[in-house]
């Protein structure tokens, strides 16, 4: 892991081999303002121990404000969902690739059952550059990349930045506001996921 260091709500992002070394866990779990998940398929990231536990734990406190889960459609079949599935399930023929969409989006939607009201759903209707999980002022983020191996088995980053304020800029085009390279860094961040937010479509649970 690379050493990170902390500059007015920016800290240097550090890097780690598979998202279990990360404090992903404690994030999640310790999340009050915001927790967004920008992955496109569930079923593995829930398979990946504590997390399913974490999650569960954020949305049970009382002071919890949003969470946000971006998930491919399970009803259309475009050039950049086949590219990423692709990508995703390189493995998987197309008829188990539609299995593993209707079993991610089947769990997202139980969850949502049992935390009425927190959780919202939107079905992506663009093409997710970067896999992103933001919990509060943390962001983390890996790679998509054409490979068999596990995208949680990969290199991942973790940085902490002002998320709020970032999303913000973002959801007005007032990037110019930023003044930091490292903001603006972790704003390419932020954008991606406001972008495929605001170009979504928001499920009606």
């Amino acid at each position: 892991m690379l050493l990170a260091k902390g500059f007015g709500g920016f800290t240097l992002p550090s890097m780690h081999v598979g998202i279990h070394t990360t404090d992903i866990q404690t994030a999640i779990s310790g999340a009050r303002e915001r927790l967004i998940l920008s992955l496109g398929l569930y079923n593995d990231f829930f398979r990946q121990p504590g997390i399913e536990a974490a999650v569960r734990n954020c949305l049970g406190q009382v002071n919890f404000r949003q969470f946000h889960v971006l998930i491919l459609p399970d009803r259309q079949r475009e050039d950049w969902i086949d590219q990423l599935l692709d990508i995703l399930r390189p493995h998987l023929q197309p008829a188990e690739q539609e299995h593993e969409i209707a079993a991610s989006r089947d769990a997202l939607v139980r969850l949502a059952a049992s935390h009425l009201g927190q959780i919202n759903i939107y079905e992506l209707r663009s093409l997710i550059c970067t896999p992103i999980i933001i919990a509060d002022n943390k962001i983390f983020w890996s790679q998509f990349c054409a490979s068999e191996v596990n995208i949680y088995q990969g290199l991942w980053h973790q940085t902490q930045a002002k998320v709020e304020k970032l999303m913000e800029y973002a959801n007005s085009s007032r990037q110019d506001k930023i003044n930091s390279p490292k903001e603006l860094a972790a704003f390419r961040l932020i954008q991606d996921v406001t972008l495929a937010m605001k170009n979504a479509k928001r499920m009606l649970l």
